[in-house]
């Protein structure tokens, strides 16, 4: 029943979007809706199959990319032309990505080749759905089974307090990264994100170059704002959001009522958290990209305010969702928010780009971009500094609010 009612969703969704794309005039639209209900019933079903070994949502946004994201990636290269071999066929999508371009555009496909599609991504959906069904038995069913069963142990004494609030903190943050990869996760995204922009831009440069006659390079500080100056911070806040999220299921935050940790403490452990994190990912990450035109230093204080961005992200995103599936999709709405706001300043006139500092993201920008002069600087990261402390000041107000009274 889940499965019909996402998947329906899922067509609904593609309606407006693949009537825009064909102008209002699609093909062969039952074409294109057949390649759409097809991946979304096989991604569906992965999903599920690869949601059920994680406890937590961390866990699984972790490791489901290493699965989805070539599913995803494939198709987008054949279809943009960057990559043309049949090897590609060997995922289903690319298959699907036929079917949904002739229905939209009536690019010339043949009723062999439309068969075969369809068959393969049918096998691929009975594979997945054999997955899906074994993974849930074992996890869900056998597990708990298991765990009713199983000895007792010894019953556990009091719980020491070593170390205080902050490393009990931190020890349980271990134990969920220990268990949901986290660390890796955290390791590798902005060294991964830096190293594929420092390879892949003078090469997608080269292709829009030849292919369009439009050069990218007077873009390059846009291009360093939006990739990786404001991009690092929004993984590290999801990350915290993320975290927060799980201890709001869990019900931890109500626990600290009747703890020597308030409410307060948890959140400045959170904060000072999360913002360390895109702090280090920024400094690692800005130098290896290759899009920043100055040294390190001279980015410093955008770089200080851009991982400030991410405290931000997570208190708005605790503040306003009830529950972990409001909060992702909260955190969506969010991230286009933020870099929206980000690259504003440089879409206003040079008498206007003061506007920017109203932001906390349009303040970054200005910094970044006014590396050059230190009157510029000094007045955006004042402003910027001004803005970050008070959203998380209001953000921080409501949240012990919520949990305080109910709100």
């Amino acid at each position: 029943m889940r499965l019909a009612v996402l998947t329906g969703l899922s067509l609904a969704a593609a309606v407006p979007v693949g009537l825009s794309a064909a102008r209002l005039r699609p093909h062969q639209p039952g074409l294109a809706l057949l390649g759409v209900g097809l991946v979304a019933v096989l991604t569906l079903l992965l999903a599920f199959a690869l949601v059920q070994p994680h406890r937590t949502l961390v866990g699984y946004l972790t490791t489901a990319p290493a699965v989805i994201a070539p599913l995803l990636a494939a198709p987008l290269a054949h279809l943009a032309g960057v990559v043309d071999h049949p090897v590609l066929y060997a995922l289903p999508t690319t298959g699907a990505a036929d079917l949904i371009d002739a229905g939209l555009t009536g690019r010339p496909l043949s009723p062999a080749a439309g068969a075969a599609a369809t068959g393969y991504l049918l096998v691929w959906i009975a594979s997945a759905y054999a997955l899906a069904r074994r993974r849930f038995h074992r996890h869900a069913v056998q597990a708990p089974a298991a765990a009713r069963t199983s000895r007792p142990g010894r019953p556990r004494g009091r719980a020491r307090w070593r170390g205080g609030w902050v490393l009990t903190f931190a020890r349980a943050d271990v134990r969920t990264a220990g268990l949901d990869l986290l660390p890796a996760f955290l390791t590798v995204v902005p060294v991964a994100l830096a190293t594929a922009i420092r390879f892949g831009y003078p090469w997608l440069a080269e292709l829009v170059r030849d292919r369009t006659g439009f050069g990218l390079d007077p873009y390059l500080p846009l291009l360093l704002t939006v990739a990786v100056v404001i991009h690092v911070p929004l993984i590290m806040g999801m990350v915290g959001a993320l975290l927060m999220f799980d201890d709001m299921t869990e019900r931890r935050l109500q626990l600290l009522r009747v703890t020597p940790v308030t409410l307060e403490r948890y959140l400045g452990y959170r904060i000072a958290f999360t913002g360390l994190l895109a702090l280090a990912g920024l400094v690692v990450a800005v130098p290896v990209c290759g899009l920043a035109p100055d040294a390190l230093p001279a980015l410093l204080p955008a770089i200080v305010l851009g991982a400030a961005q991410a405290p931000l992200i997570m208190l708005t995103a605790t503040a306003f969702a009830g529950d972990r599936t409001q909060g992702v999709g909260l955190l969506k709405v969010l991230s286009g928010l933020v870099l929206l706001l980000a690259i504003v300043p440089w879409w206003l006139p040079g008498p206007l780009r003061w506007l920017g500092l109203l932001t906390p993201p349009g303040a970054v920008t200005y910094v970044q971009w006014a590396a050059h002069s230190a009157v510029d600087v000094v007045i955006g990261c004042c402003a910027g500094a001004a803005t970050a402390l008070a959203s998380a000041v209001a953000l921080r107000r409501r949240i012990v609010r919520r949990y305080t009274e109910g709100l």
